[in-house]
């Protein structure tokens, strides 16, 4: 490590420590892998799989630093829900663990069914920050494969951890195409109240989408399997 003189060593500590994942999932090798995109929507139909989130954003201080993903992930998991990730959210995943097949023993009975006789992780890197639009991709595809607009489908967007513009952009790219999105600090908007009540409520008739803000992770992470159950119940999915 290069010397810096005005750095206190004492107060550096990195440890030396490796950890395996799974990384890089796009459409077409997860297409590979299950012999087919139609495998997936088979299981989110059956209640295998109860929905799909994209789990993305940057870290903020407002917030336990990168506790608020995990506490998140492990109540999503353990409810069936499979989880995309990618950019800085997806490091605490990758360091815990969470990308590994073994990673598998965290998630609910259907999700570990399904992904266990695959020897696949629970959760899919799917790239950098910039690499939400795999995530779009899959969202398109599964609903075209149903038959149903993704608006209706059990699939969200959720930033626990967003800090800035770039998260609005990336979370109204999923909300155009009526996914939710699932955060635990409002949008950095407060400067308008008319945006801010737009982004979170208005859009509701336009785009059939809204953006939901609970403080506690917890707490997101059960409103969002509430709603993507009523998704379910509007489909005539079972909700296992």
């Amino acid at each position: 490590m290069r010397s810096i003189p005005l750095r206190k060593t004492q107060n550096v500590f990195i440890p030396r420590t490796e950890v395996e994942a799974e990384v890089g999932f796009s459409v077409e090798n997860i297409a590979d892998a299950l012999g087919g995109l139609e495998k997936l929507r088979a299981w989110l139909q059956d209640g295998t799989i109860r929905g799909v989130v994209n789990l993305v954003g940057c870290n903020n201080p407002k917030v336990l630093y990168e506790a608020t993903i995990k506490e998140f992930a492990d109540i999503l998991l353990a409810n069936d829900f499979l989880i995309l990730t990618n950019g800085c959210a997806s490091f605490p995943l990758l360091k815990l663990g969470y990308c590994r097949p073994e990673a598998v023993e965290k998630a609910g009975t259907g999700l570990r069914q399904a992904l266990g006789t695959l020897n696949l992780p629970p959760v899919w890197h799917m790239g950098e920050c910039l690499d939400n639009a795999r995530a779009s991709v899959l969202f398109r595809s599964l609903a075209d494969l149903a038959g149903q607009p993704i608006k209706h489908m059990p699939v969200a967007f959720a930033s626990p951890e967003w800090s800035n513009e770039k998260g609005v952009g990336a979370a109204l790219g999923f909300r155009l195409m009526g996914v939710n999105s699932y955060h635990c600090i409002a949008a950095p908007v407060a400067g308008s109240e008319k945006v801010s009540r737009f982004l979170a409520e208005d859009t509701q008739a336009l785009l059939g989408s809204v953006m939901v803000v609970k403080q506690d992770p917890a707490e997101l992470a059960r409103t969002l399997i509430a709603d993507m159950a009523a998704r379910r119940r509007q489909l005539g999915w079972k909700n296992n």
